[in-house]
């Protein structure tokens, strides 16, 4: 007998498999005992085989009897504890909705204080607005305003009103704006005078008035000026046909004239822009010789020595 009480002369996994065969368990088993003790022992097996079955119906009938016990009045348990459950869900959905609505408050009080402290800033800037419009006005009312110290503090204060009003353009008002824009022309103008005025002096003056045009992004401005009230004037005198007549050696002097006055009179320009353009954080580079004196030039020789394109008429053409 084995553990759980069955004859042990035949396998019970012999007969679980699927693959059982009973020609194949006869034709095994028929060498090892008689037919008809064969028929003995599987008639034992069979018994041992019901009475395990009885038994494990009647466990599994005392442990569903046991489990019915336990559930006698748990109807009564269910509805003992159903209000105090209510009770805790109403008071869990209470607490969520006050915690939702505190949340709002605070998320309001924060976009109150946000648009306060927005306020508040704005407010502070149209005072700075006032004040660099005002310093604006002595600055540039300076009888000495060539001076380069005066103009570098009139560019920092128009680079700090420009910079305030952004921070209050709800508050700004039409006067602001066109006292700005009349300080700004006047500014520009004063720039351009010192910075035609001193083309011809030290690379280091040349150098700020430069870093002047480059903080206010104006560096078209700097390279136009440059072109129109500089390098014009000059390429006009120089490139024209009463010049060239009068120059023995032709087109070649008259071209070295034009490179004298590039080597000479904008050296200190052309090396401020280089020493300026090397800087690492300049993003935009000054390019005063093609885009100011080349365009002059081109001009020059295009509409005012048309003698030198007129290949077909050996009188007037200059050789």
């Amino acid at each position: 007998m084995d553990a759980d009480g069955i004859n042990v002369v035949f396998d019970m996994e012999t007969f679980s498999k699927e693959s059982f065969s009973v020609d194949e368990f006869l034709t095994e088993n028929r060498n090892k005992m008689t037919l008809e003790n064969m028929r003995v022992e599987m008639g034992i097996f069979l018994k041992d085989l019901r009475n395990k079955m009885i038994n494990s119906l009647n466990d599994d009938c005392d442990k569903y009897f046991l489990l019915s016990k336990g559930l006698i009045g748990i109807d009564q348990q269910l509805a003992t504890l159903k209000p105090g459950l209510c009770s805790l869900s109403n008071s869990v959905n209470l607490t969520k909705s006050n915690l939702e609505n505190t949340l709002h408050d605070l998320d309001s009080e924060i976009q109150l204080n946000k648009r306060l402290c927005k306020d508040k800033q704005a407010l502070n800037a149209i005072v700075k607005v006032q004040k660099s419009l005002n310093k604006l006005d002595e600055l540039l009312l300076e009888q000495n305003y060539d001076s380069i110290i005066v103009l570098s503090r009139a560019v920092a204060e128009y680079n700090q009103l420009v910079s305030s009003m952004t921070k209050c353009s709800s508050l700004l008002k039409t006067i602001h704006l066109k006292r700005q824009s009349l300080l700004n022309d006047s500014l520009m103008d004063k720039l351009n005078q010192v910075f035609v005025s001193s083309v011809a002096t030290k690379k280091n003056t040349m150098k700020r008035l430069l870093e002047m045009y480059l903080s206010l992004g104006r560096i078209k401005s700097a390279e136009n000026i440059c072109q129109v009230d500089i390098i014009k004037p000059v390429m006009e005198s120089i490139l024209n046909e009463n010049y060239l007549r009068n120059c023995k050696g032709g087109l070649k002097e008259l071209y070295n004239q034009c490179y004298t006055f590039l080597q000479g009179d904008l050296k200190n320009l052309l090396q401020a822009a280089a020493d300026q353009n090397n800087e690492n954080y300049v993003f935009e580079k000054f390019d005063f010789i093609s885009k100011s004196f080349w365009p002059v030039v081109f001009d020059q020789i295009k509409n005012n020595l048309q003698s030198i394109f007129n290949f077909r008429e050996p009188d007037i053409f200059i050789q």
